[in-house]
Formats: structure tokens, C-alpha cells, sequence
């Protein structure tokens, strides 16, 4: 019956269905109606009209001995479709596997997945169970709850997975500190290629056995911070000297912008434009990204591209709730992290391209410093590093140096004792 009720829903909306496929192929309309309106439909009413026709049997065998051979649903049914006949290929797939008893999974392909999305929920409407999907509910911009309170809402098992900086994640612990690292990353492709290779899943692991979190993927957002401000061109660390500049309540940040000489000032983000504008705060270091977005640009108009401090975020679960999954439904969810983190990636290079150039366009100066300068601007970092010491292991961050070439920087890391 319920076979059949869907094959009907499918023809009263066969007019509706025929236009998303031309729209979604660009197939012709009256191709689309004969396949979309006709065919699929037929489909269905065949296999509907076949389930009371199709019985199992009696096995040949001695009189004391009875031999069934009965027909039951295999499982759980895939069905990948791809772009061409996005409809008909998965009806072929969903009529057999449901008249069978089966449950079905259908993933069009991504280029035509509007029938298919309307199929699924006319098939809803026939009566066919969907308590088997998955549904995912985002919190954007802290709806939900900040980086801290998150984490402590999936500890208690309110939430499943929350985002967090790298740095705010020390409100759990140190292990993730080594990325927050002044001048730790020499480019975005370095940061990537490190953590992916091996620095990721090793501080993850402690992350693990220290705070009770899995750490599934640790990604930029941002990328590098960079300095901008309102006053005068900042090219090397004396440029800043007697310039208030704006720091978060990070302690590592606030060394950093005293080491180079400015007056550090912590201030509120969401008032940094205004203070900037006032001249409460003559300058900042935000991810330039950010700064497009916050339209610092209209107000701060020299630019200076030294990195150092990196904008890492991860994707976190509780232990326990991780814990409690199966080994396929952990291997899924790692998958899933993984594609999550590759696209974050892929999203965040275009992110800070075009924040950066359109911060170009207007700016009266971009500067990128030589290697001489950047020598000066790492090592007012070096107070950081000493601060930091216990947060850190030393060894892992000179290989996470030397790795990059930057030999230069971990010998003035080692002279001042902060390796």
C-alpha cells in the first residue's frame, strides 16, 4: 500500500518534479516529464503491485523433514546516483530495496540532488519511515554557548561536538598551546603541513588523557594576525614605540605587543572600530580576515604582514560520548572530521584572500617586512616563549621549527633559554 500511495504522490507532483530536473540538468522539459512524470512513478507501482506476488518455496525433502526457502530483507541498501538520470536511478535503487523490506541510502550526486531531495520527503508523505537519518543541528556565533562554557556542556553530554581556538581551549589544558606559539608557523602551508603530518594527532592524544576531549581536527580560521593601525607605517618593532595597542586578555599576546615596544591595552572586540576611530587604541592585531570583516580598514590604514601569532580552531567531542560510539560509527565520524577540516581549509585560503586584498585596495600601505626586520619582530617574541615555558614541550617545538628552515630563530629561542 505504501509502495503504491507513493507511486501516486510521485504522478500528482509529476508536473512539480519534471521542472527541478530540467532546472538541475538542463535536460528538456518534455524529456523530463516522460522519465520524471511517467516512468518513475510506473516504477514504483510495479514493484508495489509485486510484493503479494512473490513467495518463497518449499524445499524437495523426505516426509520428516520441512525445507523453507523464505525471502527476507537483506539490510541496510546504498544507492549512489550519479548526475545524468538524477530520478530514475535512484527510483531504480529505492523501489526494489523497499519493496524488499530494506531500508534505503540514497546520495545523489551533488551537481543534481534536487529530485532526490523531493522524491525522499513524497516518500515520507506515503508513509515511509525516515527514523533511520541523521540530523545535525548547528549553533552559530555562540547561540548556543562560548568556547568554554561548550566544552563544559559536552563534558556533562548536552552537546556532541563544539569548536574552539586553540587558545581558549587552555581553559582545559596546555596540550594545544604549542600552536598558539608566537612565530611557531613560518607560512598557512607550513601550519597545514605539520599539524596533518603528525603535530595534530600527537597533541590531540594528550589533549585526550589530560582533559577528556578528542581533538578530531585541528584547522585554520584566520589564518596569521597581522598588524594594522591607524597612526603611521610600522616596519620594524621601534615603529610601535608609544603606540596603545589594542590586546585580547591573552597574556602571551599582551608580552608580545609590550616586547615590540607599544603600550599594550586590552579592549573589547566588538568596540575596536569605534576605539580605533577615537583613538582610544591607535592600532591592533587581528587575523586579517577579521579585520575586513569588522571593517577595521575604513579606520586603521597602514598594514603590516609579520604572521606570528597563527588563528588555529579545532573540532572537539567529549570522551565519553566518543567512547560510547561503535568502531564504524567512530570510523564515520572521523571521516567526516577529516572532509570537514579539508574544506574548512579550502574555504579559510579564499577567506583570507579576499579579505586581504580588498584591505589592499584601500589601504595606504601593506607592508611585508625583509628577513632582516622579521629577525627583530621574533625576537621581541622570545619574552613570550619564556613566559609560556611549562605550557609547551621544547623539543617538539624545535622540531616544528627546524622543519620550517627557521635555525636562525630556534638559536635565539636556545641563547635566551626558552628551548
Amino acid at each position: 500500500e505504501v509502495l503504491l500511495k507513493f507511486a501516486e504522490l510521485l504522478r500528482k507532483h509529476g508536473e512539480e518534479n519534471s521542472v527541478l530536473e530540467s532546472v538541475d540538468t538542463g535536460k528538456l522539459i518534455t524529456d523530463c516529464i516522460n522519465e520524471v512524470a511517467n516512468d518513475a512513478p510506473m516504477h514504483f507501482q510495479w514493484y508495489g503491485e509485486l510484493i503479494d506476488k512473490v513467495f518463497g518455496k518449499v524445499g524437495p525433502t523426505e516426509p520428516s523433514i520441512t525445507s523453507l526457502i523464505v525471502k527476507e530483507p537483506i539490510g541496510v541498501v546504498a544507492g549512489i546516483v550519479p548526475w545524468n538520470f538524477p530520478l530514475m536511478m535512484a527510483v531504480w535503487k529505492m523501489a526494489p530495496a523497499l519493496a524488499a523490506g530494506c531500508s534505503v541510502i540514497i546520495k545523489p550526486a551533488e551537481d543534481t540532488p534536487l529530485t532526490a531531495i523531493r522524491v525522499a520527503q513524497i516518500g515520507k508523505e506515503a508513509g515511509i519511515p525516515d527514523g533511520g537519518k541523521m540530523k545535525i543541528e548547528p549553533h552559530y556565533q555562540r547561540s548556543l554557548c562560548a568556547e568554554q562554557k561548550c566544552g563544559e556542556q559536552a563534558n556533562q553530554g548536552l552537546i556532541a561536538l563544539w569548536t574552539s581556538s586553540t587558545a581558549n581551549y587552555g581553559n582545559f589544558g596546555p596540550e594545544l598551546a604549542i600552536f598558539d606559539l608566537p612565530f611557531i608557523f613560518k607560512s598557512l602551508e607550513d601550519a597545514k603541513r605539520i599539524s596533518d603530518e603528525w603535530l595534530a594527532e600527537r597533541q590531540c592524544k594528550l589533549a585526550l588523557e589530560n582533559a577528556g576531549h578528542i581533538c578530531l581536527s585541528v584547522y585554520s580560521s584566520g589564518g596569521f594576525r597581522q598588524l594594522g593601525n591607524a597612526t603611521k607605517p610600522v616596519h620594524e618593532p621601534d615603529d610601535m614605540k608609544g603606540l596603545k595597542w589594542r590586546t585580547t586578555k591573552s597574556p602571551v599576546e599582551f608580552m608580545l605587543v609590550k616586547n615590540w615596544g607599544a603600550t599594550p591595552t586590552p579592549y573589547d572586540w566588538s568596540q575596536l572600530y569605534q576605539g580605533l576611530q577615537s583613538g582610544v587604541v591607535e592600532g591592533q592585531y587581528v587575523a586579517s580576515p577579521w579585520q575586513h570583516v569588522a571593517k577595521l580598514h575604513e579606520v586603521a590604514k597602514y598594514f603590516t604582514e609579520i604572521g606570528g601569532m597563527w588563528s588555529g580552531n579545532i573540532l572537539a567531542m567529549d570522551a565519553k560520548q566518543y567512547n560510547a560510539l561503535t568502531d564504524q560509527q567512530r570510523k564515520w565520524l572521523h571521516e567526516a572530521a577529516d572532509a570537514y577540516g579539508e574544506k574548512v581549509n579550502e574555504l579559510d585560503n579564499a577567506w583570507i584572500k579576499n579579505g586581504e586584498d580588498a584591505i589592499k585596495a584601500s589601504a595606504k600601505e601593506w607592508y611585508v617586512p625583509t628577513e632582516a626586520e622579521m629577525t627583530k619582530w621574533r625576537a621581541g617574541a622570545i619574552g613570550a616563549w619564556l613566559d609560556a615555558k611549562g605550557t609547551f614541550e621544547p623539543e617538539v617545538a624545535k622540531r616544528v621549527l627546524l622543519e620550517q628552515g627557521m635555525d636562525g630563530f630556534v638559536a635565539q629561542l636556545e641563547a635566551a633559554g626558552a628551548l
